[in-house]
């Protein structure tokens, strides 16, 4: 398993990338930003994103789920 994390959007909220490299899938926990390093490393480790888990509504924890 590796975790990955990215500190995004203005309040440098924390986001979680979270991989089984066993079966090379990922779920991603509040992406609250700019997510464009999150897919990068999505693409580039090549890495099947399967959940987007919210832990609550604000915009810092979901401000990226849209990308």
């Amino acid at each position: 398993m590796i975790v990955k994390t990215y500190e995004m959007g203005y309040f440098q909220t924390n986001c979680y990338l979270v991989i089984d490299d066993k079966t090379n899938e990922a779920f991603c926990v509040d992406p609250g930003g700019d997510t464009t390093e999150l897919i990068e490393d999505i693409k580039s480790m090549n890495f099947s994103l399967k959940y987007i888990i919210l832990t609550h509504g604000h915009a810092d924890h979901i401000a990226g789920v849209k990308n």
